[in-house]
């Protein structure tokens, strides 16, 4: 092969990685998860998916009923009515669960209370991801207006499916939502590397770190600590 043939195979595979290198970082992201591993230790103890849909229990029914009776003596009336009730009670409880499908200390510190399904040492997500996501967030605004909107239409989609199930932060249908996450987080890095590559590789450094402390915990005390949990309830 000629000196010129391989100049121009090396500058096609450079190419190939350069517009290729966001959906490989994306990849690699979601491999280095807490979550993702997981998931693959445990999925034969999570599947198949039993847990149940939310609806409103007795206790949160037996408030209504006290808070309509509070509104009846005031004399509210129809107004009362329409602003206690099952209807907006559940919608409420609803609003509550989308937006605790964002809380940072689930998703980057312990994760799911259920010890199948979170190591509790981290969360599903690392928090050297935190930074890398607002900055992928922030630059994802300088999109195309298609990509941007299809960006946030996920964004504001993902945590749907957590928030119709009886517990709350389940893992396993707060997937997507870890997916989109990681998807604005590898947008960050990606945009990092172009802009300030130091700095990515300091972040880069920093996210290896922490998988090598998830691989310790992962493999030398998670077993022991899951053991214990299943040995409890047997």
């Amino acid at each position: 092969m000629s000196k010129k043939s391989s100049i121009l195979l090396f500058r096609k595979a450079y190419i190939f990685i350069r517009e290729k290198r966001l959906l490989l970082i994306i990849t690699v992201l979601i491999a280095l998860s807490p979550w993702f591993w997981v998931f693959a230790r445990n999925y034969s103890l999570i599947l198949p998916f039993k847990e149940k849909y939310y609806y409103l229990d007795q206790s949160q029914i037996d408030e209504i009923d006290m808070l309509r009776g509070e509104a009846i003596a005031s004399n509210l009336g129809i107004p009362g009515r329409l602003l206690i009730n099952k209807y907006s009670y559940f919608a409420k409880e609803i609003f509550i669960r989308y937006l605790k499908t964002s809380d940072p200390h689930y998703l980057f510190f312990e994760g799911d209370v259920d010890l199948k399904r979170s190591t509790h040492a981290f969360g599903p997500l690392y928090l050297s991801f935190l930074p890398l996501l607002i900055y992928g967030l922030m630059n994802s605004s300088k999109s195309s207006k298609k990509t941007k909107l299809l960006l946030l239409l996920f964004l504001i989609i993902a945590p749907i499916p957590a928030i119709f199930i009886y517990k709350y932060n389940e893992t396993l249908v707060s997937i997507p939502s870890f997916i989109i996450l990681t998807i604005f987080t590898g947008i960050g890095l990606n945009t990092l590397l172009k802009k300030k590559r130091f700095l990515a590789l300091i972040f880069i450094f920093i996210i290896l770190f922490e998988f090598a402390k998830f691989q310790h915990d992962f493999f030398v005390h998670y077993p022991d600590r899951i053991a214990k949990q299943i040995y409890s309830f047997k």
